[in-house]
């Protein structure tokens, strides 16, 4: 087993295309600050993989940590130093014995719209056509979607990035939704048609954002990683997952937070909303502290009856 005490650095990554990508982008990094440092990658496989391999709706695969226990479990046995980690996917609690020791700067945190099959593909949400089949499996758009159209029929799509857009582009769907944050990272933003407004769709906790985990207490690993660290994306997404944290959810409950952090001001939102669209319940908050900004949106959230719409196991068929 590998030891703790090793001078070079051993980064845990999924194996997609857009979760290497990012830890190619963490490594590429920390090579170019310290040159002398030996940095290498391993390649690991999560149970949120295997249930996309396989096509399961992720709602009904439950549990939490679907794209981060395995990753866990290397930082704790000490195969790996390092894992990376698209936050969205962290769940509220960490794994006892790590922490999130870097957060670096936050990509655009939007989602974008990608539409088919052919050149008269529909430019924009507003122009697809009435009671089209659009593909999403996430919870949060899901609800978003058909609070903005009530008339599509909503159904499950799986896969990585590449799989979902070659979906589209056959026909299966006629549009899906995407980060346009893992689109720019992977080289893939030209497939948009239209980037939405996080007004529009508010973004998962963390979308966009970069969590470098490692074992609490590490300074060594700390210490390198703390060139990459951004402090306006640490407070906003700290404030977001705090949101998370109080309602007590996973990665894939109806809920859509975005906090920015103006120049020290913490400027939030963040809306729950069921898989028909019917019921929405939406917070806004601002302060400088983040704890302080995700209690005052958790408990705008379920003031407003928002915990109903918490009890959520999967959109239902055709919804």
């Amino acid at each position: 087993m590998a030891t703790h005490n090793r001078t070079g650095l051993v980064i845990g990554s999924r194996g997609s295309m857009l979760a290497v990508t990012q830890t190619n982008w963490v490594a590429k990094a920390l090579r170019d600050h310290y040159p002398a440092l030996d940095v290498s990658i391993k390649l690991m496989t999560t149970r949120g993989d295997r249930s996309q391999a396989s096509e399961v709706p992720m709602a009904a695969v439950g549990g939490k940590g679907l794209f981060t226990a395995e990753l866990e479990d290397g930082l704790r046995d000490g195969s790996i130093d390092l894992a990376v980690h698209s936050a969205k996917d962290l769940p509220g609690e960490l794994a006892a014995g790590t922490d999130i020791l870097a957060w670096p700067k936050r990509e655009d945190p939007r989602d974008a719209l990608i539409a088919g099959p052919d050149s008269l593909a529909p430019s924009s949400l507003a122009a697809i056509p009435l009671g089209a089949t659009f593909g999403t499996s996430s919870l949060r758009r899901v609800g978003q979607l058909k609070s903005l159209r009530p008339d599509l029929n909503v159904q499950p799509i799986r896969g990585n990035i590449e799989t979902r857009i070659r979906k589209v582009r056959e026909g299966q769907f006629a549009a899906t939704l995407l980060a346009v944050a893992g689109l720019r990272r992977t080289g893939l933003l030209h497939e948009a048609a239209q980037i939405l407004s996080v007004e529009q769709m508010t973004p998962a906790a963390g979308q966009a954002a970069l969590a470098l985990q490692g074992r609490a207490g590490d300074e060594r690993v700390a210490k390198l990683l703390s060139v990459m660290d951004d402090t306006p994306t640490r407070r906003a997404v700290l404030a977001e997952r705090r949101v998370v944290a109080r309602l007590a959810g996973g990665c894939n409950m109806p809920l859509g937070v975005y906090v920015e952090d103006r120049a020290g001001r913490l400027v939030g939102r963040a809306v729950l909303v069921s898989p028909t669209g019917e019921l929405r319940v939406d917070a806004a908050a601002e302060g400088a502290d983040p704890i302080t900004v995700g209690d005052a949106l958790a408990d705008e959230l379920l003031a407003k009856g928002g915990a109903k719409l918490l009890d959520v196991s999967a959109p239902p068929s055709g919804a």
